[in-house]
């Protein structure tokens, strides 16, 4: 519980977890890539942050098996406010496009998308 990690390791840790835990009734009645659309949109600097090195881990074993997760990635990514995001942030979204684009055959459609994100960090 929130109270729980909070004794365990301060509130500041307490609210990053709690910032980057789902929600799973509002998954439940919005789906999850639209959810984490708007949730991340919303983070805390330093929660977007772990979210994004979250995110990173996740796929750095990614195959062409889980495309579908690759894919809510890229929908998820796309919609980032990237004029907000810090340098370290970008960094992070990019090494997540490589290590995605690397390992999974995308379509089309989603490696439009890469360029498309790749044109909004680079600014």
């Amino acid at each position: 519980t929130f109270d729980e990690i909070q004794k365990n390791f301060g509130t500041k840790v307490a609210k990053l977890v709690k910032y980057v835990t789902s929600d799973k009734d509002k998954i439940s009645m919005i789906g999850k890539t639209e959810y984490l659309k708007h949730k991340m949109q919303k983070l805390p600097k330093q929660a977007l942050t772990l979210k994004l090195a979250d995110r990173l881990d996740n796929v750095s074993d990614i195959n062409d098996k889980r495309v579908d997760y690759a894919e809510q990635t890229l929908d998820i990514l796309i919609d980032l406010k990237f004029d907000k995001l810090t340098k370290e942030q970008k960094e992070l979204v990019n090494e997540i496009i490589r290590t995605i684009r690397s390992n999974v055959k995308l379509t089309s459609d989603y490696n439009s998308k890469i360029a498309s994100i790749h044109k909004k960090t680079a600014r």
